[in-house]
């Protein structure tokens, strides 16, 4: 398998199980709103530069393969 796949498939990994932990926390954090809230915008932002730099990343290993 190439690199560039493995990655991807690791990361999409990362992403499912970083969702579930949020959802699970969403059922067991019984505290202020606001708390949630913040912490979902800190998701997003994780998540986003997340899917750009691997995004870079799997393009600059393709480059390599080729």
């Amino acid at each position: 398998m190439k690199k560039s796949t493995r990655l991807r498939l690791s990361i999409a990994f990362l992403i499912i199980f970083m969702t579930i932990g949020y959802l699970l926390l969403l059922l067991a954090y019984s505290g202020p709103r606001w708390v949630i809230f913040i912490i979902f915008l800190i998701y997003l932002f994780v998540l986003y530069f997340l899917i750009v730099t691997v995004h870079r990343l799997v393009k600059a290993l393709k480059e390599k393969e080729e």
